[in-house]
């Protein structure tokens, strides 16, 4: 930097030369550390205890049941082939994967105590049953109106060969 420009900037903006005090500095004088006596001499430090774990498991916090999963997709299986059920054979798969789940589901809350989600299992059992059924139902009587209107328009000379 020249020199002439810092004669020609504010005194604000020029910083202090290598070795002086800026006059916001305090001019207070370093006072020396009390020297130790042995009145106040800090004693030694004892052994550190070993860390424990501060976020332990709580003792009352008990796991998910392991079928609970299954048993809720079984349930919502069962509930989906019911209400896809008129969609012919997208209500037929959700019934027939509801009921693999809900078994499933059933099986492993039998081995590990859990109530709700036995309870789930079997109502998604029950549900992906009558899912089923209506698929099923639904999927034989468009078979039989297709059969009676080609039936009915074979009589006028129309022959579908299907």
């Amino acid at each position: 930097m020249d020199q002439n420009q810092n004669l020609n900037a504010p005194s604000s903006m020029v910083p202090p030369p290598p070795g002086e005090q800026t006059p916001n500095a305090s001019a207070a004088p370093l006072q020396a550390e009390p020297a130790v006596s042995p009145q106040n001499e800090i004693p030694p430090q004892a052994a550190i205890p070993p860390q424990t774990n501060y976020y332990a498991q709580n003792p009352y916090y008990k796991p998910a049941p392991e079928g609970k999963g299954q048993a809720i997709t079984g349930m919502v299986l069962g509930i989906c082939s019911i209400v896809l059920s008129s969609l012919g054979y997208i209500g037929f798969i959700c019934g027939i994967l509801g009921i693999i789940f809900s078994v499933i589901g059933k099986k492993k809350c039998t081995a590990v105590f859990c109530r709700t989600g036995r309870g789930m299992a079997i109502a998604g059992l029950v549900c992906s049953i009558v899912g089923l059924v209506f698929s099923t139902l639904y999927i034989l009587l468009i078979a039989a109106l297709f059969e009676f209107v080609l039936g009915g328009l074979s009589a006028y000379g129309y022959n579908y060969y299907f």
